[in-house]
């Protein structure tokens, strides 16, 4: 990985080579930033930073004792979407040690666990003081010896855990190295391409779009935070640095197309991470050069199979396609074997891409991953078909684990989190159409349940409600029936108005009405949207209402911080006085 980059570098130094925080940088620029990085890790004490923001990532280093990293130590990066972050990952590997990514968003409680199961003793990126104290101050923790280059760490990305806790996937430089050869043969990036960053360094989407330009002579633009929950800017940015190639969730991808946006010929599309719908897959194809399905978990370095969409699946659900070059994939039943060509099994994944397994967790990963005599593989826990061709079909989950809104959940982790306050008595999570629903039997105030959740989960795991059920559903085998409970979920309803309580203004009711008609319930004009049951679709669709409705575009970030109805409807009215001027 590092060495294909560094190619570049001697070969086309002055080429820009990433655009991110209002930062650009050529491939000389970012190594040298890079190189800094891994000097701070490797020096036995603490670096000295600097004021400019470009390489504030050295300054915002932090470590609990003096000592230099050692080989594929995990180092936490917490920085936000920008060229400096890009700095810092490269940074991490050239100094030997495997980055593993800190989302801001998570709640300080997560992120420290993250880092004390992890044994993490360096970060990078502005941290709050009870995280920071989560960093391990003694030896290293222990990550099993390399054979060689390839196989040294390269990343450690957490995923849901269905125990309750997070677990992270480590994955290796030769996973990653793999997995470009084989993208690269089908979707080509190089010198004059441009690849637009618009997935968090938390999933593992960015993986291929951070490396895939920078091993190959390609320019990357990363995204903002802002820009990335922006469907606009993101067209935008499409536009403005004339983007080849990007990689998104087929809720950003239907985002995009639900604000307007027009395509742009020459774009190559891919979509992963959750079911590509037929209808979507339909209106990309008509705004874009091409547009391909992607499917693989992050155990097997984010894809298994890629398969170019044609007008033959603008009817139903997109198939996965046909493995990669160097994996290997089958449908399996219980004990492992292979299913006939067009019965349902377990999808099993081998090859190049399978990573080395759960950091800490040997029982868990030895569940996971098995040998087989064509070598080792993955489990996905995904039900899928093969076609008479060959092409592989998606047909859900075996278990407990959900996508929404194309990020990975595993229900058992929500019920772990609700079940621990005093009272819930039984509980269990579900989906219900694009929201999180969850139970419980007990006499726990369900608003209590919330408020323990959002101290522990990230907000795109917290049930937009928790209702009381008299018991849990089971099944024949005395596990829960989740689809026996109840789908009508009871979603915080507004108190009852004041009668003499004055009339809200039109633009307040207009609000409050755009949002009945995308929640499915009333709501008051101090009701949180996520409390109410709103999700990050929801938010994007909310905003095209408003641009529709009112004529005003309100940015994501906004809408983010100003989530009632009565703030709203304020930044409507300043957005329409602002265009009367």
């Amino acid at each position: 990985m590092i060495s294909m980059f560094e190619r570049h570098v001697a070969a086309t130094p002055d080429a820009e080579a990433v655009v991110g925080g209002g930062v650009r940088l050529t491939y000389a620029e970012l190594d040298a930033l890079a190189e800094r990085v891994a000097q701070a890790l490797t020096a036995d004490g603490s670096p000295t930073g600097s004021a400019d923001p470009a390489v504030s990532v050295v300054a915002e280093l932090h470590r609990p004792v003096a000592g230099a990293l050692t080989a594929q130590e995990p180092v936490a990066i917490a920085v936000p979407p920008s060229a400096a972050m890009i700095a810092a990952v490269l940074g991490v590997l050239k100094a030997g040690g495997a980055y593993l990514p800190l989302h801001q968003a998570w709640p300080p409680a997560r992120r420290s666990e993250i880092l004390r199961e992890a044994g993490v003793r360096f970060a990078v990126g502005a941290l709050d003081d009870t995280v920071v104290a989560a960093l391990a101050g003694g030896a290293p923790s222990a990550v099993a010896e390399a054979g060689g280059a390839e196989d040294a760490l390269a990343y450690v990305i957490y995923t849901s855990g269905s125990t309750g806790t997070p677990k992270g996937v480590q994955v290796e430089r030769g996973n990653v190295t793999a997995l470009l050869s084989a993208v690269q043969s089908l979707v080509p990036v190089g010198p004059g391409d441009t690849v637009l960053c618009v997935s968090p360094l938390a999933f593992d989407m960015s993986v291929v779009d951070i490396f895939l330009p920078l091993c190959h002579g390609g320019r990357l633009v990363v995204a903002t935070e802002d820009e990335r929950l922006d469907p606009h800017a993101l067209a935008r940015l499409v536009d403005a640095y004339d983007v080849t190639f990007m990689v998104a969730t087929p809720t950003m991808l239907g985002a995009l197309v639900e604000s307007g946006w027009a395509g742009r010929p020459g774009l190559r599309v891919g979509a992963g991470g959750e079911v590509l719908p037929g209808p979507l897959a339909r209106a990309l194809s008509t705004r874009v050069t091409e547009v391909w399905n992607v499917y693989g978990p992050t155990e097997t370095t984010y894809a298994a199979t890629f398969h170019q969409v044609t007008a033959a699946d603008f009817d139903g659900p997109v198939p996965l396609g046909r493995p990669l070059a160097g994996a290997r994939v089958a449908v399996c039943d219980a004990d492992g074997n292979p299913v006939p060509t067009g019965e349902t099994g377990e999808i099993v994944v081998g090859g190049t891409g399978v990573s080395r397994g759960y950091l800490g967790r040997p029982e868990l990963t030895a569940e996971r991953f098995t040998a087989t005599p064509d070598g080792r593989c993955y489990r996905t826990g995904d039900l899928g078909r093969l076609r008479p061709d060959g092409v592989l079909e998606y047909l859900g989950r075996a278990d407990g684990q959900v996508k929404v809104n194309g990020l990975r959940i595993e229900l058992g982790e929500i019920e772990s989190v609700l079940a621990a306050v005093p009272g819930a008595g039984q509980v269990a999570a579900a989906v219900r159409g694009d929201r999180l629903a969850a139970y419980c039997t007990g006499a726990a105030d369900p608003a209590a349940l919330l408020a323990h959740a959002r101290t522990l989960l990230p907000a795109y795991m917290v049930p937009a409600a928790v209702t009381r059920v008299a018991a849990l559903p089971l099944l024949p085998n005395g596990k829960t029936d989740r689809d026996a409970l109840p789908w009508r979920v009871a979603l915080p309803l507004p108190e009852p108005a004041d009668p003499d309580s004055a009339v809200p203004d039109p633009v307040t009711s207009a609000v409050g009405r755009i949002w009945q008609d995308l929640l499915g319930v009333p709501a008051a004009p101090e009701d949180d949207f996520v409390d109410a049951g709103g999700s990050s679709l929801m938010l994007y669709r909310l905003r095209n209402r408003f641009h529709t409705e009112f004529g005003v575009t309100i940015p994501m970030r906004d809408l983010l911080d100003h989530s009632t109805i009565a703030q709203q409807a304020r930044l409507i009215e300043k957005g329409l006085t602002d265009a009367r001027r």
